[in-house]
């Protein structure tokens, strides 16, 4: 979940976004790469991506949260180590950019469905407000109460 979208973010884009950004890591995860390197270079590439995509819309906290991860930096820091052809190289490196594009997965969906129920929410409450201001008899069906709802 999203703690806090920056100061005049239009929600449906930051939903859209996050929506961008899940399906471009849960693709990657799901399609692997030419080899385990590669993988991970695709992985840094998709991480930069995600950056720009979303550091304009949400707060610094959330972008570390969600994108720039201990696993993330993990990586990073041994980017330069991880480029042999080694099988036990490959397959740890595979592991932790499996491991890690999983993890980003499911917080982007997280992220999203916190942002979708907060929007949902908030258009419920606008929706409230406006009822509340419209003359009694004109009231919609859903502000009545059970006992006042019309028979069918």
């Amino acid at each position: 979940m999203l703690d806090t979208p920056r100061p005049g973010v239009d929600r449906r884009n930051l939903l859209n976004t996050l929506g961008q950004v899940r399906t471009r890591a849960f693709n990657l995860r799901s399609g692997g790469g030419p080899n385990a390197y590669g993988w991970l270079l695709s992985y840094r590439e998709r991480t930069d991506e995600a950056v720009r995509m979303l550091g304009s819309q949400i707060n610094s906290a959330d972008l570390d949260r969600l994108v720039l991860t201990k696993g993330y930096e993990r990586l990073l820091a041994g980017i330069g180590n991880m480029n042999g052809t080694q099988i036990e190289v490959q397959r740890v490196v595979n592991s932790m950019v499996s491991t890690e594009l999983s993890q980003r997965v499911a917080a982007f969906e997280e992220a999203s469905s916190g942002t979708a129920g907060r929007q949902a929410h908030q258009a419920d409450g606008r929706r409230a407000k406006a009822a509340e201001m419209m003359p009694e008899d004109e009231q919609p069906i859903w502000k009545l109460r059970r006992d006042e709802q019309p028979s069918r």
